[in-house]
């Protein structure tokens, strides 16, 4: 590949890289005991959001998973399902400001 069209590949390799999140699995882990049907729920909510100010930001590939910490945290070992996801974004002219709101239910766990 000639040095001049090299470039632009790489542009674009880094740009398409950037963009990129971590992965987070949602809901409590099969190996959980399931809690019994007449079991007391509560509603839980956790948010986080990363930013980017030009070319420096922070939390950008991983705010969904220190949202779903934040909610770990909130069901305190107890069962979590029906969990829903909700992404906003704003921009200004130099800003870009990314959230992930999960919303869920904590079912209280056999312990």
């Amino acid at each position: 590949m000639k040095p001049r069209t090299l470039w632009p590949v790489l542009a674009a390799a880094l740009l398409l890289g950037a963009c990129t999140s971590l992965p987070v699995e949602l809901g409590s882990r099969s190996s959980q005991t399931l809690p019994p049907k007449n079991a007391s729920v509560r509603e839980i909510q956790a948010q986080a959001c990363g930013w980017r100010l030009l070319i420096i930001g922070h939390g950008i590939r991983n705010h969904a998973a220190h949202a779903y910490q934040d909610l770990l945290a909130q069901a305190q070992g107890d069962y979590i399902a029906e969990v829903q996801v909700e992404q906003s974004w704003t921009n200004a002219i130099v800003y870009r400001q990314w959230c992930t709101r999960l919303k869920a239910k904590a079912y209280h766990a056999a312990r």
